[in-house]
């Protein structure tokens, strides 16, 4: 199991199920592409494994990647 846990603000639950969307950004457009959390998402899913994104506003969020032994 790997995580990954940062300490901003959280996601807002609003935009939750919009995560791992292709090129779904929150930032201004032109900063960034949008892949990161879709092409990890979808490596994930492609080796039978998954992502539990666990989020708490204004606390920070942490990313459970879980992949088959």
């Amino acid at each position: 199991m790997n995580s990954g846990k940062d300490n901003g603000n959280g996601i807002p639950l609003v935009i939750m199920a919009k995560i791992f969307q292709s090129f779904f950004i929150t930032i201004p457009a032109g900063k960034r592409t949008g892949l990161g959390l879709s092409s990890g998402h979808d490596t994930a899913e492609a080796h039978k494994g998954g992502s539990n994104p666990e989020t708490k506003e204004t606390e920070g969020t942490e990313f459970v990647i879980l992949l088959p032994a």
